[in-house]
């Protein structure tokens, strides 16, 4: 996918790096709540406030799953 964008980027746009940029900070951002996901499920330590987080993209996903 990021080489799907640096394309884009290079045909599209011309000269640029937004929409490779993009894609990647979409996968390391998936990633990211992926991996706090996981240390919750495991029992780790995580910020009240984060927990919150979490759980606000869970329902929000359950919500347009159905």
């Amino acid at each position: 996918m990021v080489g799907i964008g640096h394309i884009v980027d290079i045909y599209l746009i011309g000269d640029g790096e937004v929409i490779r940029t993009a894609v990647i900070f979409f996968y390391c951002s998936n990633e990211g709540v992926s991996m706090l996901e996981n240390a919750g499920h495991l029992g780790l330590p995580i910020p009240q406030q984060l927990k919150d987080i979490l759980e606000q993209l869970h329902d929000r996903s359950e919500k347009e799953d159905k």
